[in-house]
């Protein structure tokens, strides 16, 4: 498995109106798997699929995994 650091269509910050966040990959060919509450993701985390729609303070971190072939 290898692992790599997703990005975020949104930086860090405060916003006053609800957004929408997408995690984007490095490798179009990884799954992402993201929290909202802060902790680290694992690939037991949620898979990231569509954009996420944030309404009040949020800590989003994902991580992207590619899965070797087997």
């Amino acid at each position: 498995m290898v692992s790599q650091e997703p990005f975020f269509s949104r930086i860090c910050g405060f916003y006053q109106n609800p957004i929408y966040v997408s995690i984007l990959s490095p490798n179009p060919d990884a799954a992402i798997y993201y929290t909202t509450d802060g902790s680290t993701p694992t690939a037991l985390s949620q898979t990231f699929s569509e954009p996420l729609h944030i309404t009040h303070t949020t800590t989003i971190r994902a991580i992207s995994i590619e899965d070797d072939k087997l």
